[in-house]
């Protein structure tokens, strides 16, 4: 059939159809209702399925050229070089190409959309008081989001059956490998229905706690930035603590503390089921009797590490911060597995 027929046909121009064939012109979904017409075997939805497939390839061809200078401003190579060499991005070497990976890996369709999204959150508040890079923030949200869709939760959200089981989560202090605590933690929390993981820190992302419901899943990351591992179990306990006042929305705990009554009253939770407010109480009225051996003593029947209480007395004023710090272990994030093995 010739142009000029095909054009009479469907009651266009032959210069159309000559565009058409060219690649000059796009196929309608009008024209293409129109070509099922005259090429009955031939549907409308296979012209509209080929028209589609080539915008889509067309658009990531030209992709690259739609990168600005303001996308380049916010692109941050040391999160990028974190997410390399954790697997998650493939390494590209021009900027282009690494803004358009990061497009994908956030989910927003231009970089400057970033801050936007996060304000986008009821719950989030940018800090006032530490230094933040919101494209450092919003990677490291990913990842959290990424190592919870790794865990498979057994029922639907009970908090009353995880608070029933601090003393089982309280226990787990006592092992000395962090990977031990993570499986621990990890098998804990998803007895309840909450997604639990361990991830690294992200230059620039601050953050110790991140809660969200995403995909009807609660899920529950800590990090631990270089730090002794009694904040770990301070910083865990007061998420948990958090746990009972959010439903929906995201909620961040950043290195810094805020008197807010759900700050305070998720300080207070912590406090008290690490350690006993009473015999804490009286363990630190009489100055004098406090010692390493007193320490260890009140910790063994605490069942907690002589860093935990170390640690609280420390943040208290009760003794200072150089003191007895040989009882209080430190853990670098990298000492962890990310391979949870049940």
């Amino acid at each position: 059939m010739t142009q000029k027929e095909l054009a009479a046909r469907i009651g266009v121009t032959t210069k159309h159809i000559n565009r058409i064939v060219a690649g000059k012109e796009s196929i309608s979904p009008e024209t293409a209702f129109k070509l099922e017409k005259v090429f009955s075997n031939i549907s409308a939805s296979f012209w509209n399925t080929l028209q589609a497939n080539y915008d889509s390839e067309y658009m990531q061809v030209i992709e690259s050229e739609t990168v600005s200078e303001e996308e380049k401003a916010v692109f941050n190579n040391n999160t990028y070089t974190f997410l390399v060499n954790e697997n998650y991005l493939e390494r590209m070497h021009d900027i282009n190409s690494k803004v358009i990976q990061m497009r994908s890996f956030l989910g927003v369709s231009n970089l400057c959309n970033i801050d936007n999204m996060l304000n986008a959150n009821a719950r989030f508040r940018k800090s006032s008081r530490v230094s933040m890079n919101n494209f450092a923030l919003a990677a490291w949200m990913k990842v959290c989001e990424l190592k919870t869709d790794e865990v498979v939760v057994d029922n639907q959200l009970d908090i009353n059956g995880l608070l029933n089981e601090l003393e089982v989560i309280k226990k787990l202090n006592s092992l000395s490998d962090m990977n031990e605590i993570s499986i621990g933690l990890k098998n804990i929390f998803a007895r309840h229905g909450i997604a639990f993981a361990v991830v690294k820190s992200i230059t620039g992302a601050p953050v110790q706690g991140f809660i969200r419901k995403i995909n009807n899943k609660t899920r529950l990351c800590i990090t631990i930035r270089g730090k002794w591992l009694d904040i770990f179990w301070f910083t865990l306990f007061h998420e948990i603590g958090h746990l009972k006042d959010i439903e929906n929305e995201l909620y961040l705990e950043f290195d810094e503390r805020t008197n807010n009554a759900s700050e305070m009253s998720a300080d207070i939770f912590a406090c008290d089921n690490l350690i006993d407010r009473t015999k804490y109480k009286n363990f630190v009225k009489d100055k004098e009797n406090i010692n390493k051996n007193s320490i260890v003593n009140f910790c063994e029947e605490q069942h907690i590490k002589p860093g935990i209480l170390v640690g609280r007395m420390q943040h208290d004023g009760i003794i200072k911060y150089n003191e007895y710090n040989e009882l209080r272990e430190k853990v670098l994030c990298w000492e962890i597995s990310y391979d949870y093995i049940e």
